[in-house]
């Protein structure tokens, strides 16, 4: 959906099978090919390591496409999933897996869990399991197409200005452009 500084959103619909099952393949997965950067040599000999944490939340959210077509559009998603998914991600470690009660119910005794963590806020506490494994049914990527959206085509009304010109041009990203924005 979006990219908020180093954090990536997630959106699995479950119009293609169970949402739930691809999230938790996917986030396994991620974690397996990281493992490929837990040592990077740099320039100069030092080495550096790279590391995510993954939280999966399962339930509603409402997703909406914010913006002038004139401007610029943003893909957003709000509602207490979206608040749990964070709430998981501050509890997560590097390497880890966390899935919200939701998930957890819903996958069933295909997870391996490792322990379970609390977070307390809002006056409430939300429990997310540390899962190590996942032995569920393995379900390939599925391209959606989200008719209403307005078209991806129409890529400038998706990129902010620099970004799209430096791309018409040919020329490589900026990496240091990060615009982030608080629901």
């Amino acid at each position: 959906i979006d990219f908020a500084g180093d954090a990536i959103m997630c959106w699995f619909d479950g119009s293609h099978g169970p949402a739930e099952s691809r999230a938790m393949c996917c986030a396994l997965a991620f974690q397996q090919v990281m493992q490929s950067f837990k040592t990077i040599q740099l320039p100069g000999g030092m080495e550096a390591a790279l590391a995510v944490k993954v939280a999966v939340a399962t339930g509603p959210a409402r997703r909406f496409v914010v913006g002038d077509p004139e401007v610029n559009y943003i893909d957003a998603l709000a509602g207490a999933t979206v608040a749990r998914t964070s709430a998981g991600e501050s509890l997560a470690h590097k390497g880890d897996v966390l899935a919200d009660e939701a998930t957890v119910e819903a996958l069933g005794p295909a997870l391996l869990i490792a322990e379970w963590r609390i977070f307390s806020g809002s006056g409430s506490e939300t429990r997310f399991a540390v899962i190590t494994s996942f032995q569920g049914e393995s379900t390939p990527p599925v391209q959606t197409e989200l008719t209403d959206l307005p078209p991806a085509s129409d890529s400038k009304a998706w990129l902010h200005d620099i970004v799209y010109e430096r791309e018409q041009s040919g020329q490589d990203l900026m990496t240091e452009f990060r615009p982030c924005a608080a629901l």
